[in-house]
């Protein structure tokens, strides 16, 4: 087995793992017809954001003409760090810098576990790790 990190923001699992790659997905409830193969990325890229989770490379086009985008799931995880953080201008200077210390992006959610002395930051992994079997 080959285990193989890659950016989730960079992911194009048709060119980069063809069918071996094992993660929950899920399809966008945006179906709106996509008119341009060129818009295909940006539009899909920006549909699997919105619904939580970062485009697979792949989509289809339904028979009614309107469009879907395939997703991978992005999973959540609370910072490790949990000192104070008093009010959302506060999560907002602290948040980004702690999910990004432990490889994550901040989702915009935090919340106090103990009052005056522990807060945590909702992110999200910047990569997705994937397994391929060698042949």
């Amino acid at each position: 087995m080959i285990r193989n990190t890659i950016l989730a923001t960079s992911l194009f699992a048709t060119q980069v793992f063809g069918s071996c790659l094992y993660m929950e997905s899920f399809t966008t409830k945006n179906d709106d017809p996509i008119p341009q193969q060129e818009l295909v990325e940006s539009e899909c890229k920006v549909r699997c954001s919105e619904e939580g989770g970062v485009w697979s490379g792949y989509w289809n086009s339904k028979g009614d003409g309107n469009s879907v985008c395939q997703c991978f799931k992005l999973q959540k995880f609370s910072t490790v760090n949990d000192d104070p953080i008093w009010n959302n201008g506060d999560a907002n200077n602290k948040c980004p810098e702690r999910c990004s210390n432990e490889e994550g992006s901040w989702t915009g959610g935090w919340w106090t576990t103990a009052y005056g002395k522990n807060s945590v930051c909702e992110c999200t992994k910047k990569s997705i790790s994937v397994v391929c079997e060698m042949e």
